[in-house]
This record gives structure tokens, sequence and C-alpha cells, in this order.
């Protein structure tokens, strides 16, 4: 793993925290805290480490734990 990609990661590993503790902030938002400077890159190394957008990530995880709470 080069050191790009190292921070991509962990970059990637932030987003989906915030993603699914703070369901209400914007996409873009939590691209930018998380250090990316575009939402192109964003989308680009979320979907390569995840497999899935962002979005997607979120609407997933967020019918699973409703799922689950009933």
């Amino acid at each position: 793993m080069t050191f790009s990609q190292y921070v991509n990661t962990c970059r990637v590993n932030y987003a989906k925290e915030q993603l699914l503790g703070q369901p209400d902030k914007k996409v873009l938002a939590i691209a930018t805290d998380a250090g990316f400077s575009t939402e192109v890159s964003f989308f680009r190394a979320f979907k390569s480490l995840t497999g899935v957008t962002p979005n997607e990530f979120r609407a997933k995880k967020t019918n699973i734990t409703k799922q689950s709470n009933t």
C-alpha cells in the first residue's frame, strides 16, 4: 500500500463513520471534513474502497439499522 492509498483509506473510514453518525449532513461536507479537495476524488476513492457510492453506503446501512430495530 502506498502512502496516498493509506491516507485515502483513513479518510474514507472517517467518512463512513460520519455518513452513519450524521445522516442529515451533506456528502460534500463530509468529503471536505475528511480531507478530500474535490467531490470527484472523494467519490472515486470511496467507491474504490467500498464498492458503493457514499449515498448507496448511507442508504444501505440506514436500511439495515431500521430493519434490525423492528
